[in-house]
């Protein structure tokens, strides 16, 4: 019952993650920069890597 009242009371203080629409990504591996989303930089060598 003490840890029923215990989690009612933090309930109430809890708030909801900002931008957790963006969760997906980061877990992902995107990268954001200043709360925005970095781009993809792919090098001449990586091109190549990729292609082949």
């Amino acid at each position: 019952m003490m840890a029923f009242k215990l989690l009612a009371m933090a309930e109430e203080r809890w708030r909801k993650v900002n931008g957790s629409e963006s969760l997906p990504l980061v877990r992902a591996g995107v990268r954001f920069a200043d709360g925005v989303q970095e781009k993809l930089k792919i090098t001449v060598g990586e091109a190549k890597e990729n292609a082949a």
